[in-house]
């Protein structure tokens, strides 16, 4: 997580246009917001504090994704596709939240030009970062590939460089 890119954040104005229409949930440390699978009812802000996208495995090991800050948003995705919640976020310290409601996000999406814009710029930057990721893993399956088959080749295993 220390080489993210920052995340991209509302305008005061964009958060008080959504605030018309939202909710404020007050959060603690630990508590939960969205779950991996279950349907996406909100359009989250983070009016304050930190929450962290996460993905857990059946083990409950969680593996931290991102984490988010004031301006931040998370929920979109689940929203426009209709495809379950794709990770859990959970609050990682105090933090106070703008719940948009599922059902007005498209109005809002139409009637917001500053929100539809930074949506679409947020979710084209994931996939591109999605991308870069899956290219590096191809990468590091390679090398790893290339080092197990180097290493059951009888004989030693030495560099063949000139100084060595």
């Amino acid at each position: 997580m220390s080489h993210e890119p920052a995340s991209p954040t509302l305008d005061a104005e964009t958060i008080r246009f959504l605030e018309e229409s939202g909710e404020i949930r007050e959060l603690r440390a630990g508590d939960p917001i969205i779950q991996r699978g279950e349907t996406g009812t909100a359009f989250f802000v983070v009016l304050s504090g930190k929450v962290e996208v996460r993905l857990v495995g059946d083990d409950g090991k969680a593996i931290p994704l991102r984490q988010l800050g004031t301006g931040s948003f998370f929920g979109e995705m689940s929203i426009l596709t209709g495809e379950p919640v794709s990770a859990d976020v959970v609050a990682v310290e105090a933090a106070t939240l703008l719940a948009y409601p599922r059902e007005r996000f498209p109005i809002a999406m139409g009637e917001c030009e500053p929100l539809r814009h930074l949506v679409i710029a947020s979710m084209a930057s994931n996939l591109r970062d999605s991308s870069d990721e899956v290219w590096n893993l191809e990468q590091q399956a390679e090398a790893l590939k290339e080092l197990l088959d180097s290493s059951t080749r009888s004989g030693e295993i030495v560099a063949e460089s000139a100084k060595m």
